[in-house]
């Protein structure tokens, strides 16, 4: 009763974001919660999961938050080329969102080890956050850029965000 609740705040907060059908945000959340959490077992939570984000999908398939959801799960379930089409489908459908960006950078970056890829995606989640003045947010998409400057070798390019990320962790 009190995740219905904490739902519909949900829901009526992000009306702007959820797209065309609050329904499928609203599945697409509850199979997120349910897929990592609850006293299921492991097996019980992703049925309840799959199913829950299918409707959502089903609902409302151009929802970018429902597709992140989605490909975040897949993740949690190890099916990656899922979680990939997922996650590019969901920057694709909203290019400026921050959270959609930063996902498929961490993805690409920790999961599929392209730190090519992932990097104009963590760049431009960090210019996102700078420029509504959310600094603090960006910190982990900071730690993304710096990690994908490293690994490509441009390691005087990689100062700024490595030392970006440390001040913001001690501001913390």
């Amino acid at each position: 009763e009190r995740l219905g609740a904490g739902l519909n705040r949900l829901t009526w907060l992000k009306q702007r974001k959820i797209g065309k059908n609050p329904e499928a945000f609203t599945q697409a959340f509850r199979a997120g919660q349910i897929g990592v959490r609850g006293n299921l077992t492991e097996e019980q939570r992703r049925e309840q999961s799959e199913a829950l984000i299918k409707l959502a999908l089903d609902l409302d398939p151009d929802n970018p938050e429902v597709q992140n959801i989605a490909g975040g799960l897949n993740i949690t379930w190890k099916e990656y080329d899922q979680a990939e089409k997922h996650l590019i489908r969901a920057v694709t459908l909203d290019k400026d969102s921050a959270w959609c960006n930063h996902n498929i950078a961490r993805f690409l970056l920790e999961i599929r080890e392209d730190p090519a890829r992932a990097l104009p995606y963590a760049r431009h989640a960090m210019e996102i956050y700078e420029s509504q003045g959310k600094k603090q947010n960006s910190k982990s998409v900071t730690r993304v850029v710096a990690s994908c400057l490293l690994e490509l070798g441009e390691l005087d390019e990689a100062e700024k965000p490595a030392r970006g990320f440390l001040e913001l962790s001690r501001k913390r």
